[in-house]
């Protein structure tokens, strides 16, 4: 009488057991649910995308820099440069999520930086005078915001949101040139 009584409790068990279990979580109409704004898609990736990778390769750069710099204004450009790149990694993640958000990939890969990424100078290996840093960086973020600037117009048309994201971008990078031009007077 135990052993059937014992054997009634575990069939719900046994029965759960072999039941398969699909691993595709996907749901047939959850993509119908998600919004989506009538993006040109091509244009705005690729905005977002030449962001993501300009963003990166200042982002190296100035932690670089951070490491390296020496001179009279080594603690106060350390500091700085410091508030910089973690500025920037925070700016990094919005720009890529943004891109997933529309349902593309983001490429931060290093060999993808480095082919892609148009900002000069290059950082030298090495130390790094705070002066030399100084003219290093002015050049980059100018040719960054700039680069922000044209994408801001292209995106206007037919994305706001990742507008208003390269908005915010570029108000972030204008903030960092004035703070760098503002030791160059």
């Amino acid at each position: 009488m135990k052993s059937l009584l014992f054997s009634l409790l575990l069939l719900p068990v046994v029965g759960f057991a072999q039941q398969s279990f699909s691993t595709d979580y996907r749901s047939p109409t959850g993509a119908d649910r998600v919004p989506r704004a009538e993006t040109d898609i091509p244009p705005t990736t690729d905005a977002l995308q030449a962001t993501l990778v300009e963003l990166t390769d200042q982002y190296y750069a100035v932690h670089q820099l951070h490491w390296n710099i020496t001179g009279p204004l080594f603690i106060s450009l350390h500091e700085l440069y410091e508030e910089f790149y973690e500025g920037l990694s925070g700016t990094i993640d919005e720009v890529a999520e943004r891109k997933l958000a529309l349902d593309q990939p983001a490429d931060n890969r290093p060999a993808t930086v480095v082919s892609d990424s148009p900002l000069s100078p290059a950082t030298p290996a090495g130390f790094v005078s705070d002066k030399r840093s100084l003219e290093i960086l002015a050049e980059r973020y100018e040719q960054l915001s700039n680069n922000v600037a044209r994408r801001i117009t292209e995106t206007g048309e037919t994305d706001p949101v990742t507008q208003d994201l390269l908005i915010s971008v570029k108000d972030m990078l204008d903030l960092h040139l004035w703070k760098v031009r503002s030791f160059l007077k």
